[in-house]
């Protein structure tokens, strides 16, 4: 972060350096800002390419992603999955948590149940009906709550049957 400031500062110092000395006249003073101003390039340039070279060796670490799972229950049997597609539209305010608020779009037809024989039943017309229904849910989540390290939300989330609870995390 420093080197990147540094190269920052010095190209806005080359700049005004370069305004000045271009309208004076010919004279030893003029010859010497012209020297200072092509080394001080040099090193922006030199400090660049080792920018460059560094980021190229010392990649970003991927941000974490966020997740929508669910589980239900059909006939005794339990079942666990997640949604692989949703938009999320988030308001944090540490200062005042009760003014945060996350808005959720879930992709109904991006569930993923563990096998293709339950994502087909859950996104036919029993149950999500994906194709009438494409958004499954678009809920803002009532209460946020911190965790160690995360932040979560329960709220309800509207569907053509009936009003569910959803945890967001």
């Amino acid at each position: 972060m420093a080197l990147h400031w540094l190269v920052t500062l010095l190209i806005f110092g080359l700049f005004p350096l370069g305004l000045y000395m271009s309208d004076l006249p010919l004279s030893v003073l003029k010859l010497e800002l012209y020297a200072w101003h092509k080394w001080f390039g040099i090193t922006v340039l030199l400090l660049v390419v080792l920018r460059l070279g560094w980021r190229a060796c010392h990649r970003p670490p991927k941000l974490p992603t966020s997740t929508v799972d669910f589980s239900a229950t059909q006939m005794g049997v339990a079942m666990h999955g997640h949604f692989k597609a949703l938009v999320a539209v988030v308001d944090f305010q540490p200062a005042g948590l009760a003014k945060s608020h996350v808005n959720v779009a879930i992709n109904a037809a991006s569930v993923d149940a563990g096998s293709s024989q339950t994502d087909d039943l859950l996104t036919g017309s029993g149950w999500l009906d994906a194709k009438t229904y494409p958004r499954t849910a678009s809920f803002p989540p009532a209460s946020p709550r911190p965790a160690p390290g995360s932040m979560g939300s329960r709220g309800s989330a509207p569907s053509r049957a009936k009003p569910s609870r959803c945890a967001c995390s």
